[in-house]
């Protein structure tokens, strides 16, 4: 009986880690999702309401929103951080650099960057969705097989 309960107990750990897992992937896809929603957003309104970088990005993104008497750069790094455990160190990379390069330049240089870094998250997005595609089944079915063949060796 015990060895029943310990068996049961192991399957639905492992199907838990595997659905975490999963999750995961997930995540960073709809995370980027927004960035790129984000992205969009900016560039339509440094178009048609050019006003200081937080004017423009202040779309409240995720409960964040930017304030016009902080630097830029430092409210931008604080955004990406909230995401570290969801982004990979290849799209932290990538959003991290934005905010060293925006801020530069004439309107049309500064909605070249927007465009240029949309396109690069769109890329990473990309990935991220073939990513979810290919390994999210995988993930789920390998720790609960594993689970499921050590409870079976209990029984």
């Amino acid at each position: 009986m015990t060895g029943m309960l310990i068996s049961i107990l192991i399957v639905i750990l492992s199907a838990v880690v595997g659905h975490y897992l999963c999750l995961k992937l997930y995540k960073r896809r709809d995370t980027l999702s927004e960035f790129d929603r984000l992205f969009d957003e900016a560039a339509n309104r440094m178009c048609y309401t050019y006003g200081s970088l937080a004017e423009v990005f202040n779309s409240n993104f995720a409960g964040f929103k930017f304030d016009a008497k902080e630097p830029f750069a430092s409210q931008w790094y604080a955004l990406v951080q909230r995401y570290s455990d969801t982004l990979s160190d290849d799209d932290k990379r990538i959003l991290t650099e934005f905010s060293t390069e925006i801020g530069d330049g004439d309107l049309s240089a500064q909605l070249k960057r927007i465009r240029l870094y949309q396109s690069l998250i769109k890329e990473r997005q990309k990935s991220a969705s073939d990513e979810v595609n290919l390994k999210a089944k995988l993930y789920r079915a390998i720790p609960f097989s594993v689970g499921l063949v050590i409870a079976i060796l209990i029984i």
